[in-house]
C-alpha cells in the first residue's frame, strides 16, 4: 500500500492537471478529490551517542571556541532541535537554575519551556562562563560585533569536528576505507549533515571519496559544507 503522503502528492498532481484542462475548455467536467490526512513525521535521530560523545571529546572546553561548539553539538544531539532552533536561542531563553530553554518551534509564536539534560546543561553553562552575561544570542561568532549564528555556521562546526576526529583517531580507522569504524562514522556524519543542512550536490562526491584510503583525512567533510552554505557568516 502508498503511504498516504505518496497518495495525497498524487492526487493533487491528478486534480491540478484535470483543473488546467477544464480552464482551457478541453474538458467539460472537474474532478473533485478529497487527499487524506497526512501526519508530519520528524525524524529527531541524531549521529548516534557514540559519535556524538567522540566529537565532543576533542573539543576543547577550556577555550571559548570549544565551549561553545561543544554546547552546540550536545544541544543538537541532545534536545534534537533543529538548527533554525538553535540559532535562534538567546541567553534569556536559557534558565540554568530551573534547568530549562525556552524554545520557539517551527510554525509557533510562542516559546515552550524544554527540559535540558544534565550533560546538556553543564555544556551550556560553561559555555555561558566564556561568553559572558550580555543580553543577546546564545550562540555568536567571534568576528567583528560576535552576531547570531546562522544554520550554515552551525553545519561548519559540526563538520569540522567530524573532520578532526577522523584525523585523530586515525590509527583506529587504518587502513581507511577497509575500516568499519571510519565507514560508519561517515555514515552518521553524512546523516547529521543531511539534517542539518538539506540535501546538497556537493556530500556525494565527498562520500565517495571518504572511502578512499589517505585520501579521507582530507577534510573533505568541512569542504563540503562550505560548499553548501557559501555566502552565510563564518562562525
Amino acid at each position: 500500500a502508498l503511504a498516504p503522503s505518496t497518495v495525497a502528492r498524487r492526487l493533487a498532481t491528478l486534480s491540478s492537471l484535470i483543473g488546467a484542462a477544464y480552464r482551457a475548455d478541453l474538458i467539460g467536467w472537474e474532478l473533485s478529490l478529497k487527499a487524506p490526512k497526512v501526519e508530519s513525521y520528524r525524524d529527531t535521530r541524531g549521529p548516534g551517542v557514540d559519535a556524538v560523545t567522540a566529537m565532543v571529546a576533542i573539543l576543547d572546553p577550556t577555550t571559548a571556541a570549544g565551549a561553545r561548539d561543544r554546547a552546540i553539538v550536545l544541544t543538537l544531539a541532545g534536545m534534537g532541535l533543529r538548527r533554525g532552533e538553535l540559532v535562534a536561542l538567546d541567553l534569556a531563553d536559557l534558565d540554568a537554575d530551573r534547568g530549562t530553554i525556552a524554545v520557539t518551534g517551527k510554525g509557533k509564536t510562542q516559546a515552550e519551556p524544554l527540559t535540558v539534560p544534565g550533560a546538556v546543561l553543564d555544556a551550556l553553562t560553561a559555555w555561558v562562563g566564556h561568553r559572558g552575561t550580555e543580553p543577546g544570542p546564545l550562540f555568536h561568532g567571534f568576528r567583528g560585533k560576535r552576531a547570531r549564528l546562522n544554520g550554515g555556521s552551525v553545519a561548519r562546526i559540526v563538520a569540522t569536528a567530524a573532520d578532526l576526529l577522523q584525523v585523530l583517531l586515525l590509527p583506529a580507522f587504518f587502513p581507511g576505507a577497509f575500516s568499519i569504524a571510519n565507514d560508519v562514522i561517515d555514515l552518521l556524519v553524512a546523516a547529521a549533515l543531511l539534517r542539518i543542512v538539506g540535501w546538497h550536490w556537493s556530500f556525494v562526491p565527498t562520500f565517495v571519496v571518504e572511502l578512499v584510503p589517505v585520501v579521507d583525512l582530507v577534510p573533505t567533510w568541512t569542504a563540503a559544507v562550505f560548499l553548501a552554505t557559501r555566502g552565510q557568516a563564518m562562525p
